[in-house]
């Protein structure tokens, strides 16, 4: 499944190059090795189901084995690329699209949404977009 949203930027600062790695985009590693740092990824799609007519995000857990067990919600992060037009004017518009695996998980519900938000590099969080209700049809 691909994703499409609508962006537009008055300043054009979407999108982190690759060397963006220094404060305040250090990945600050945690011991997952996942990057626990919210601006090392600028763009966060979390990701819920719907169980008796409620949606609600899906909490996985990660250390079965330990006491007490660790849990964490499903979720997707990306690193956009650097995308600000070259000249004076730097107002941005666009789509962006990304490839998502329709089923997360062996016990995924049928119908999901995604929701999704970005971040531009003066780390302001744009607003919070939810997907309509997707509804997959099982083999």
């Amino acid at each position: 499944m691909i994703l499409t949203f609508t962006f537009k930027d008055g300043d054009g600062d979407i999108g982190l190059n690759q060397q963006d790695t220094f404060p305040p985009f250090q990945p600050n590693r945690n011991r997952y090795n996942k990057a626990a740092n919210p601006f090392y990824y600028n763009l966060h799609i979390d990701y819920f189901e719907k169980d008796n007519n409620v949606f609600s995000q899906v909490i996985k857990e990660l250390e079965p084995d330990s006491i007490p067990p660790v849990y964490d919600t499903l979720k997707y992060v990306y690193r956009i690329e650097n995308i600000t037009p070259e000249g004076r004017h730097k107002a941005i518009r666009g789509d962006i699209e990304v490839k998502i695996a329709p089923s997360p998980h062996f016990d995924a519900k049928d119908t999901v949404v995604y929701q999704f938000y970005v971040y531009d590099r003066n780390l302001n969080k744009s607003n919070v977009v939810r997907s309509p209700e997707l509804v997959w049809k099982r083999n």
